[in-house]
């Protein structure tokens, strides 16, 4: 556990006056601009045609790394970063598709394991299989498959081998894990088959499909006011109290969470329910709103720790019978959505499901209250924000902070970011600890009433 602050040649940004009009750039942050926009991302596919045998050396060799190990897609020309990733099969071909693993890497190595153990024993015949976060249904795991679109999915044993020069498998089987990263360079896509017996082949190659563009967010005032910037999509302003957003699982739409659990929907956000008011106690209010991986739902959480979850999403309990030393100020899911954790105002974490406590600022004394929790993107710990904008990391790469440099006005929170984080104060300044750039702010408009900050990929 550590807090990390601003210190002489460690990860410093710089702060400057701001100047109402004017756009400042730091080092990992850039605080003011006042200019709203919009950008128009593209939809481009990248193919390698030639055949993957699965694995090589077939018919004598019936198990092992296939051929080509790897198979690259070279990406270039594009501008921006990844907003969305599928991946398409082409002849999918095997007579046992169990054996089949497949790992996708992008060019800064982030990597997950986007197939494994799917489609049984049942022999597959020159399929046409699309990978796609948004799609109804995961991969089979003993059910044959047809052509068609799947989710990704590694069944069975998660631990897969894929030999050098493949590098070691993120935690996440979600295409989302390479929304944020840039999308120029080698694509590589490594093939296994883990089991003798049995062989096939991706005949056709496969396709890589990139939807690409500006990143963007969202910041929302307590009375309900939507300022996009970036590639986030101007809405309609929401009506009464607001105390959190989200982005929908696409990037295309936006949940708006009053503080007595009535939800706003926005461009594709859907509508799975809220709770009732007798379902809390007098005086309980709704604090935080996350959406499931899958896009497919979400959950809400209260100040006292009542979790509600609709749609897709599970509870795995909550800390509404546990005395509390500070109200549950925010919550995140965990990459899978099998799991969550609770932040309090006074830095106590709370874990459930899947989600792994790495540390927490409890019982340990604060220039300022905890105001945010972020989870790393690569699925190994997360930072907590303090309203003086300080940043603590556990198990998750320092980004930079605002820890110890004055402030206009107190942060209210932050969001997940590229490889990082952005913070966000009362008045509507953004601060950007990350690869991907700024793209505005409301920093030097005189405002004080901001509440929440959501990123759109």
């Amino acid at each position: 556990m550590a807090r990390h602050d601003h210190a002489a040649g460690t990860d410093r940004t710089t702060r400057r006056r701001r100047t109402p009009g004017g756009v400042l750039a730091g080092v990992g942050a850039v605080v003011l601009a006042v200019a709203l926009g919009t950008a128009t991302a593209g939809a481009v596919d990248f193919a390698n045609p030639n055949t993957i045998d699965i694995p090589a050396g077939q018919p004598a060799t019936t198990s092992g790394i296939a051929n080509p190990y790897p198979s690259v897609v070279n990406v270039s020309g594009t501008s921006g970063v990844v907003l969305d990733v599928n991946v398409i099969l082409h002849g999918l071909s095997h007579t046992w598709p169990d054996d089949i693993d497949v790992l996708l890497v992008a060019p800064d190595l982030t990597s997950a394991v986007i197939m494994s153990d799917a489609g049984g024993a049942t022999d597959a015949l020159n399929l046409t299989i699309t990978l796609d976060d948004q799609a109804a249904a995961p991969l089979p795991n003993s059910d044959a498959l047809a052509s068609g679109s799947y989710r990704p999915a590694n069944h069975g044993n998660t631990d897969d081998t894929f030999p050098a020069p493949a590098p070691t498998p993120g935690p996440v089987s979600t295409l989302a894990t390479f929304d944020g990263t840039r999308a120029n360079g080698v694509w590589q896509l490594y093939v296994v088959d883990d089991e003798d017996l049995d062989t096939g082949q991706f005949g056709g190659g496969w396709t890589l499909q990139l939807e690409v563009g500006p990143p963007g967010y969202y910041v929302a005032s307590q009375g309900g006011e939507l300022f996009n910037f970036g590639s986030a999509d101007p809405f309609v302003n929401a009506t009464g109290p607001v105390v959190d957003i989200v982005g929908t699982a696409t990037g295309e739409g936006l949940y708006i969470l009053g503080p007595n659990g009535a939800l706003q929907f926005r461009g594709d956000a859907v509508n799975h329910g809220t709770y009732a008011a007798n379902q809390v106690d007098p005086g309980e209010q709704a604090r935080a709103i996350a959406v499931t991986p899958t896009g497919g739902g979400y959950w809400i959480f209260t100040d006292r720790g009542r979790v509600f979850a609709f749609g897709d999403a599970q509870s795995f309990g909550g800390m509404e019978s546990v005395a509390l030393d500070g109200p549950i100020i925010d919550a995140a899911p965990t990459p899978s959505g099998l799991g969550y954790w609770f932040i309090g105002s006074d830095g106590g974490v709370f874990s459930f499901g899947d989600a792994v406590f790495y540390g927490s600022m409890g019982g340990i004394p604060l220039d300022g209250p905890v105001v945010g929790i972020v989870p790393d993107p690569d699925g190994v710990g997360y930072w907590l924000f303090a309203d003086d904008g300080g940043v603590f990391s556990f198990s998750a790469d320092f980004r930079g902070s605002m820890g110890g440099i004055p402030l206009d006005q107190p942060m209210i929170g932050g969001v997940s970011y590229g490889n990082g984080y952005l913070l966000v104060a009362r008045d509507g300044g953004v601060f950007v600890f990350s690869n991907l750039p700024f793209s505005g702010s409301l920093g030097g408009t005189g405002r004080t009433d901001l509440v929440a900050i959501a990123a759109v990929f």
